[in-house]
């Protein structure tokens, strides 16, 4: 990946050195098998293929310290793994504005609360879409960092079946 040229720049001093995932062989062949089984149409593997290549991934990615907290997380995370997409060291912090869904009046939504759904960098066209939708969006500052072990991992998985 190369160097951020963005016209943005960082809050904190550059770059928190951050150990980022190092995914083994074992568990790059896992990913491949697993997403072969699930993305199979009409598949011909019997259930208990599937349930036992499932759980050797979650136990694989606990066993690394790759987070999830639940099996769809793990899932998507597996795909980002078997894109083989660099992994940037470091962090970044800025400034960006979330969305207040329509349903919340704007004196009721919080966006730690209630979650947010929508970043952007620049919330507005021009000076009218802000002047007539500011209310609307709420700056917050977002830390990006690579995926790593933290603390708020809970590696939840459904009940083996047996």
């Amino acid at each position: 990946m190369g160097k951020d040229t963005s016209k943005h720049q960082t809050t904190e001093k550059a770059h928190f050195a951050v150990s980022s995932l190092r995914p083994s062989a074992e568990l790059r062949g896992l990913v491949d098998q697993y997403l072969e089984l699930v993305d199979a149409p009409g598949s011909n593997y019997q259930p208990e293929q599937i349930e036992w290549i499932r759980q050797a991934l979650l136990d694989a990615m606990e066993r690394e310290r790759i987070p999830f907290n639940s099996e769809a997380e793990a899932r998507w995370v597996a795909r980002w793994l078997q894109q083989g997409v660099p992994i940037a060291e470091g962090k970044h912090t800025r400034i960006m504005f979330a969305r207040m869904p329509e349903h919340y009046d704007v004196t009721e939504y919080d966006p730690i609360r209630h979650g947010v759904h929508e970043l952007k960098g620049v919330p507005f066209a021009d000076q009218s879409d802000e002047r007539a939708n500011a209310a609307r969006f709420i700056p917050v500052l977002v830390t990006v960092e690579p995926l790593h072990d933290y603390r708020g991992a809970t590696y939840e998985r459904p009940e083996r079946v047996k």
